[in-house]
């Protein structure tokens, strides 16, 4: 992520805050007239921190989008291309046979996965 313009159409009132993520998409935020006054550590604390947030929600990888693009039949390794490493996981070996159990959620949306010998068996979108 990177900020262009900062402070941007900064006045007494308020200031401008222009931001794109990695992934290409941009967001502005507004910085109210008592932030500015204050110059408040805090406040800009506050503001570094929802600034984070933002990045992380906006650039996620679990979306419904990405689910469709989910088959039975695909590799591990072609379902973490398109979703990113697991949130958690969980696995067994028997005789051989690898099963895993992982899951992937970000904000309201959750996509779980289960995979034999590293073979995706069945998948399963969840919208909270």
């Amino acid at each position: 992520m990177f900020c262009f313009g900062l402070i941007a159409g900064e006045s007494h009132h308020s200031a401008d805050v222009a931001c794109k993520l990695k992934c290409g998409r941009e967001f502005n935020l507004s910085i109210e007239s008592e932030m500015l006054q204050k110059k408040s550590v805090v406040g800009l604390k506050g503001l570094l921190a929802g600034v984070l947030i933002v990045s992380l929600v906006a650039c996620s990888k679990v979306s419904a989008k990405n689910y469709q693009k989910l088959n039975a039949g695909m590799s591990r390794a072609e379902v973490l291309a398109i979703l990113g490493e697991p949130d958690s996981s969980k696995s067994v070996d028997l005789l051989g046979v690898r099963g895993e159990s992982v899951q992937w959620q970000s904000g309201e949306v959750k996509i779980e996965a289960n995979f034999v010998n590293d073979t995706l068996l069945s998948r399963q979108l969840i919208q909270q």
